[in-house]
């Protein structure tokens, strides 16, 4: 019988990125089947506040552990290559998760009325409040169970099974969707809050039957001498400083625009949300498939694959993010009209809405790039330069956001993140380079040319944008534009084959392969 045939790089990064969208558009359902069920009121605020008290903040908790425990775990892998040393590097990782979480668990448990009163000082009246301390404590089990699941996820990354962990994460947003159509008339805002508890729990018993099927076993161990556990705590605190500084910075910005005009923090959120879904689509699909291989490599000590892989990755973000950035400069209120213009979303909440996502866009080639490099910086087991320049981004943002607020309005705060994200990463570039993490004269000439094709189609789009008519309604108007895009795809693909841009033919030649530079999830 024939072997099962691999997947090649490009072809997991293509698969990926195929999930990831499909969970997106799940996600926007999601969010509609919560609308329509429940509406705007205190049962919705109730639910969202209890949602970020627990598993909004632990989920950026997980994502900093994941990335520090990847990086060690790929160290251990090439020095213990035995599957029964590494599991039980394994359980003594996910027993230290285990004993913080439960602890901090217990006391929010006991203290969760204290908890509403800082995090919702408005929610006064008692019905609201008893509602968001009720659904508050049934879903502060997800302290426990979303850091040791990211761990888990985290293994299997490194054992190459990017697609099945993407496939898990794909059901969490199904489970929820099939409750508010057939359950929400039922069981109301309690039983999607119960819900999204047994999704997190599903997740992490789907991972863990993965792991058992490869002879993984859970035992209780601890070991604090252990030195790769040592050098993952004393690598997170920057990490978990710089996620803060992040989290921190986007609610001074609210804070910057609520005293501007009605609508304006709405404004920045929306903007924001359509700028993050081209981030969460895109960059952290590649990086999901890329950054394993790439500890992998550090790991192994495979020096000269390990910078080229940084290089090329590096040309496949412009390559792919500028044109995508193009185009959202160019139709960004369409874009916004498209995914937001209904009901009370009226036709001056979409120019206002889309100029803010215009003033957004410019920064989003930039913010992928920087988190990348972030990601690169822990590949060489630095946090403390990533921390610097969370630091210098957000002081920047917040400076330029109440200068600009006063010549721009709410479109100047949008900018001011734009612009610090771009003069962030260039100073990021600079360290980088310094401390040789990376080498850019071999992919120099195919980042100019990327620049400079995208540059002149930004140019053409904008001359011939004004004898393009748009239809106002929305089906129309989604035909029109996939047909715009297209074309000037089409376009952008047909010049980079001209120009010989190298990142482009590699991709598509190792896409029409199989079974090069890669052992997925048919291993």
């Amino acid at each position: 019988m024939d072997k099962p045939k691999k997947l090649n790089l490009p072809q997991v990064i293509s698969i990926i990125t195929i999930i990831s969208l499909f969970s997106k558009l799940l996600g926007m359902l999601r969010e509609v089947g919560i609308a329509k069920e429940f509406g705007v009121g205190s049962s919705t605020d109730a639910f969202y506040v209890a949602l970020v008290i627990p598993t909004l903040i632990f989920t950026s908790v997980g994502v900093a552990l994941q990335n520090l425990f990847m990086a060690e775990f790929s160290t251990y892998k090439e020095h213990y290559p035995d599957l029964k040393s590494q599991y039980t590097f394994i359980n003594k990782m996910v027993n230290i998760i285990l004993i913080i979480s439960i602890s901090l668990f217990l006391l929010s448990f006991i203290f969760t009325k204290g908890i509403v009163r800082v995090v919702a000082p408005g929610f006064t009246e008692p019905n609201k409040f008893s509602l968001t301390v009720t659904l508050t404590k049934i879903l502060l089990p997800t302290m426990v169970i979303i850091p040791v699941y990211q761990i888990k996820a985290s293994v299997l990354r490194v054992y190459d099974k990017y697609i099945s962990v993407q496939v898990i994460d794909l059901f969490f947003n199904i489970s929820q969707l099939i409750y508010l159509y057939l359950f929400a008339d039922r069981f109301g805002i309690e039983g999607l809050t119960i819900t999204i508890l047994l999704a997190y729990l599903l997740q992490l018993l789907v991972v863990d039957l993965i792991l058992i099927s490869k002879g993984y076993r859970y035992h209780f161990i601890l070991d604090f001498k252990d030195q790769y556990l040592k050098n993952i705590f004393i690598l997170f605190l920057p990490t978990l400083i710089s996620f803060g500084i992040i989290q921190v910075n986007e609610l001074v910005n609210k804070i910057i625009a609520s005293n501007l005009a009605d609508g304006s923090v709405a404004a920045l959120n929306y903007g924001l949300m359509v700028r993050n879904l081209v981030y969460n689509i895109i960059t952290l699909s590649i990086l999901t498939v890329i950054y394993p291989k790439m500890l992998g490599y550090k790991s192994k000590g495979e020096d000269d694959t390990f910078i080229q892989l940084i290089g090329r990755t590096t040309n496949i973000l412009t390559l792919i993010l500028l044109p995508i950035s193009v185009i959202m400069l160019g139709f960004s209120e369409p874009i916004i009209k498209i995914i937001f213009e209904r009901g009370e979303f009226t036709p001056n909440d979409t120019l206002i809405t889309g100029k803010v996502l215009y003033f957004y866009t410019f920064g989003i080639v930039a913010f992928s790039l920087k988190d990348y490099f972030v990601r690169v910086s822990y590949a060489y087991k630095n946090t403390k330069l990533p921390l610097y320049i969370t630091i210098i981004g957000s002081l920047m943002n917040i400076i330029l956001s109440i200068i600009l607020k006063h010549y721009m309005g709410v479109y100047g705060i949008a900018l001011s993140l734009s612009l610090s994200e771009i003069i962030s990463l260039i100073i990021f570039i600079i360290f980088i380079i310094n401390y040789r993490y990376i080498k850019f004269n071999r992919y120099f000439s195919d980042v100019i040319k990327i620049i400079v094709v995208n540059a002149v189609l930004y140019i053409l789009l904008i001359s011939i944008k004004r004898y393009l008519i748009l239809p106002d309604k929305t089906i129309l108007l989604i035909i029109y534009l996939a047909l715009y895009v297209f074309v000037f795809g089409l376009l952008y693909l047909m010049i980079l084959l001209l120009l010989k841009v190298h990142p482009f033919s590699q991709f598509i030649y190792q896409f029409l392969k199989r079974g090069k530079n890669y052992e997925g999830d048919n291993k």
